[in-house]
């Protein structure tokens, strides 16, 4: 079985909506390698792919690692088949021949995102299919006691945040207000727990105002019981691009959208 090593180690959004791809080349016969980053080292835990998967941690020992950095460090940014491998850099999808004639008729969001699947012969429909989360109810219910919640309170949760922690320090500029009515919960990293383990509270969640991030891919197989507001990259503290118009052809579910 020939080897197909993917080259995405992380962007969590990034990550759950191209698992499409890497369930692609598993449906063809490939054993699917997909290095990640520390921070997501649980992943293979934390989620089902339809096809089978592996994501070993970047800085661990894994089958073909050397394979893998030697390829990542090249100027290679095309599907690549090698003797012993089929290296797919959906990582430069923008460098992508894809890519490259894409930009031309794209806003830099739009052709970031669609450059991966179009240089895998893909498109991005029904991404969400190609996974579902493993639920903790025990993690969630902690964290739910470490953020002295009690049933019955009503959660107003903000997110302001994107990145890849430990660089998650991007943060929106944008005044957030929660009703008197609710109660206010700042999403932050929380030593012992990771993303996964706020599922419990984002469905709870009666108010949802968050920046895009990983978070709205994440929306997308959970049951929510309100309609998030998704905020703008562009009133951040960096210059990155948002203009929602990508967003709104990707997603099933409904958000409420600020430029």
């Amino acid at each position: 079985m020939k080897t197909c090593l993917i080259d995405q180690s992380c962007g969590l959004g990034d990550i759950l909506m191209t698992i499409k791809i890497g369930c692609n080349y598993a449906s063809k016969g490939y054993r699917v390698v997909w290095p990640v980053e520390p921070v997501y080292k649980n992943l293979q835990r934390k989620i089902t792919t339809i096809e089978n998967i592996e994501f070993p941690c970047i800085h661990d020992v894994y089958d073909l690692k050397m394979k893998y950095e030697k390829l990542s460090r090249t100027n290679l940014c095309n599907v690549t088949e090698t003797d012993s491998v089929l290296y797919v850099p959906i990582r430069k999808g923008l460098k992508s021949n894809f890519g490259i004639d894409l930009r031309r008729s794209c806003s830099h969001e739009a052709s970031n995102m669609l450059s991966k699947f179009g240089m895998c012969g893909l498109t991005y429909d029904a991404w969400q299919n190609y996974f579902y989360f493993n639920r903790d109810s025990e993690r969630e219910n902690k964290i739910f006691k470490h953020l002295n919640l009690e049933d019955g309170d009503k959660i107003h949760i903000v997110n302001n945040k994107f990145g890849t922690p430990p660089r998650w320090n991007e943060t929106l500029k944008t005044n957030i207000v929660t009703p008197t009515s609710l109660k206010r919960i700042e999403m932050r990293m929380i030593e012992g727990f990771d993303l996964f383990d706020w599922i419990g509270l984002l469905e709870k969640a009666v108010k949802i105002d968050t920046v895009a991030t990983s978070l709205v891919f994440m929306f997308e197989n959970i049951n929510l019981s309100c309609t998030p507001t998704i905020y703008s990259r562009n009133k951040s503290s960096t210059s990155a691009l948002e203009d929602f118009s990508l967003m709104k052809k990707i997603y099933n579910k409904q958000y409420h959208h600020k430029e």
